[in-house]
């Protein structure tokens, strides 16, 4: 079974970072490290070429506080529970 098949083929968008540091320990950016075919097509593929979260951060809904949303996940501060029915 190959799970990066798996999950590239799920409808549902998927993008995965990884935290990038600053000298001082503190986080300044987020380095992409995963999308799949569903995000690519959601993103209208703008994130294809990008290699952090800064290289396209510019071109997506600036009413959502994205950074600030990641941060607060690397803290464990963001949780959701979420259910879905088919």
């Amino acid at each position: 079974m190959n799970l990066q098949n798996i999950v590239d083929n799920l409808t549902t968008p998927i993008i995965v970072f990884t935290p990038v540091y600053d000298g001082n320990n503190s986080i300044v950016d987020f380095a992409i490290e995963f999308q799949n075919q569903a995000f690519k097509d959601m993103a209208s593929h703008i994130v294809d070429k990008a290699e952090k979260w800064s290289d396209f951060e510019t071109k997506i809904a600036s009413d959502i506080q994205w950074f600030q949303m990641g941060l607060q996940v690397m803290a464990g501060k963001n949780h959701h529970d979420t259910t879905y029915y088919s």
